[in-house]
């Protein structure tokens, strides 16, 4: 179902007509701004907490707000001005003011200008992108002011307003699926992923074109808006756990206390569970007589560092790529005690391995690590047990 909609006159824009089209400049820049702004960080470290994309949607809906106010603060002044104060070149000034504010905002999330302090290089950045903004605004306001002399509002600047915001959120999608949603080893290439991006980008942008004069767009980016608050919203609020504090939801659990115990380089003939002639393991041989005993499983890799990383991620070694001493677990893969943190268990690991340092990832999730101490303090940790 289209919509008839009235066409804004940049000859003589009335109250009305100006705040409307400035409040549909801020949500349409703030949404491509605030998708941009999690797309960006996302590319440049992925986060653990942003794997569902409920959470995800989380900092977009921040950004994008604080974006959409920004702007808004811009575009009102001129928009409440009287008609008869800017004449017909009200509508070229705001034309002017969006185009400009949305392109420096861009080049400032794109270069990571946003801090207070910045180096000598992004002084200079700073400098250059409010140059380049200002010659961008001023080119929109000659152009508005020669172009758009009648009483009718170009399709093309609806058509922008539609398919700006749908562009960073088609990006926004695929950079989180490549970050969370890969099944594949993290060297592979973004080429399909890319070129996914871009046939979708170019059906979205003609889809656009050919709606805007058919269609209410700034109710079509309100719906927008409205989703990426709704869905976080509504992830918090039928997540029963997200309710409780940490030591209430650890006691919903059925089991209270969970112990991962591994033993390096244990071969499982060397249990006399599993082999009658072996040297007697008592306590093991009584853990396994109350236990589930797997005979046929097999390490993911023939040494600790990787095969562990496997039994902490749930992954395989060509999926999380830690093949060597000078890697670390990828900050998109979640660990096994990350998942038990957030179930509300209090998580610590003892231990003595040179392998399983925090440098590798390895301390992820626990509220206290010690592994690697002194023989005499783990020695003390044990009798403690």
């Amino acid at each position: 179902m289209t919509e008839s909609t009235k066409a804004l006159s940049f000859s003589s824009l009335s109250l009305h007509e100006a705040a409307r089209f400035a409040l549909t400049a801020a949500l349409s820049e703030g949404l491509a701004l605030g998708f941009l702004d999690v797309s960006l960080s996302l590319s440049r470290r992925p986060a653990g907490a942003l794997r569902h994309l409920g959470g995800a949607l989380a900092p977009v809906a921040a950004s994008s707000g604080a974006f959409f106010f920004f702007i808004l603060i811009i575009l009102l002044p001129c928009a409440l001005l009287p008609a008869r104060t800017l004449g017909q070149g009200k509508g070229a000034l705001l034309v002017s003011l969006a185009t400009g504010a949305g392109t420096f905002l861009g080049l400032a999330v794109f270069y990571n200008l946003t801090r207070l302090e910045l180096n000598a290089i992004q002084t200079r950045t700073l400098i250059l992108a409010i140059c380049l903004s200002l010659a961008i605004g001023a080119h929109r306001h000659d152009r508005a002011r020669a172009v758009w002399t009648d009483s009718r509002m170009p399709p093309g600047i609806r058509a922008a307003f539609l398919s700006l915001p749908l562009l960073p959120v088609t990006g926004f999608l695929f950079v989180w699926g490549w970050a969370y949603r890969r099944a594949a080893a993290p060297a592979d290439s973004p080429g399909p992923w890319v070129a996914a991006f871009s046939i979708t980008g170019a059906l979205l942008v003609m889809a656009a074109i050919h709606l805007a004069p058919r269609v209410y767009v700034e109710r079509w980016l309100g719906a927008l808006a409205l989703l990426v608050v709704a869905a976080p919203v509504g992830m918090w609020l039928f997540n029963g756990s997200r309710h409780l504090p940490p030591a209430a939801a650890a006691r919903t659990h059925a089991v209270h206390k969970v112990l991962f115990l591994s033993i390096d380089t244990l071969r499982a003939d060397a249990v006399s569970a599993l082999n009658p002639v072996a040297p007697p393991t008592p306590s093991l041989d009584s853990l396994a007589s109350d236990s589930v005993v797997f005979t046929r499983a097999y390490s993911p890799a023939p040494w600790t560092l990787p095969a562990f990383v496997s039994m902490m991620t749930g992954v395989a070694p060509p999926v999380h790529g830690v093949k060597s001493p000078a890697l670390r677990i990828p900050d998109t893969l979640t660990t096994l005690a990350e998942r038990m943190r957030e179930s509300g268990y209090v998580t610590a690991a003892i231990g003595h391995n040179p392998w399983l340092r925090p440098e590798h990832g390895m301390s992820r999730g626990f509220g206290s690590y010690d592994i690697c101490p002194r023989d005499a303090a783990l020695l003390q940790t044990t009798r403690a047990l």
